[in-house]
């Protein structure tokens, strides 16, 4: 089992609220001509569309939900939430705290490593999905081109071998729309709070 990334020439980054409809047209339709090649030529069981990364420039695909909820209002009709999934600092320090072991070849980070945690502070909302973490690990797990999951399933890591915990815990940010009724810690626990849903 394997992967691979295809990459042509250099492409500039291209967020969706400054690209034209034109290019946006282009980038999908040149995605879309390399699938069909790959699907044809490897026949893989799963072909994944991944825009993202560090190393070379890039498009930032989750702009355009982005832009989409900004266009909506813009239109007439706001989105009545809108959340951004998030990595709590504080809850990750704690799930490191109690890592003692991880797979040969991948390594503990240290608190300081996860420079992309937000602090509680920041935070709108959590979701306790504990009940379900086995759940959560399985669905990792079924994305081996992606992330690997450790045997016992509580730890996974992407290509830099960086053990990070399989948390119970969902954080999140509100980047639009009207809190619900938050509890001590200024927390929503529920998304769907405050909408009206009939």
């Amino acid at each position: 089992m394997g992967s691979a990334v295809l990459r042509r020439g250099m492409v500039r980054r291209l967020p969706a609220k400054a690209a034209t409809d034109q290019e946006l047209t282009a980038y999908w339709s040149d995605i879309q001509t390399v699938a069909r090649a790959i699907e044809r030529i490897y026949e893989p069981c799963q072909l994944n569309y991944m825009t993202f990364g560090n190393a070379v420039p890039h498009v930032h695909t989750h702009t355009v939900t982005t832009a989409a909820v900004t266009a909506s209002a813009q239109s007439g009709w706001a989105v009545p939430k809108f959340y951004w999934t998030v990595l709590s600092t504080s809850a990750m320090t704690a799930a490191l705290a109690g890592l003692t072991e991880v797979p040969d070849g991948w390594h503990r980070p240290e608190p300081s490593d996860i420079y992309f945690g937000y602090p509680d502070d920041k935070i709108d909302a959590v979701v306790d999905a504990s009940a379900h973490v086995g759940t959560k690990a399985a669905a990792l797990a079924a994305h081996a081109t992606q992330v690997m999951v450790a045997p016992d399933r509580r730890t996974c890591a992407l290509s830099n071998n960086m053990a990070l915990p399989i948390a119970g815990k969902e954080h999140y940010v509100l980047a639009a729309g009207a809190p619900g009724p938050r509890d001590a810690r200024g927390w929503e626990t529920d998304l769907l709070a405050g909408l009206d849903l009939g």
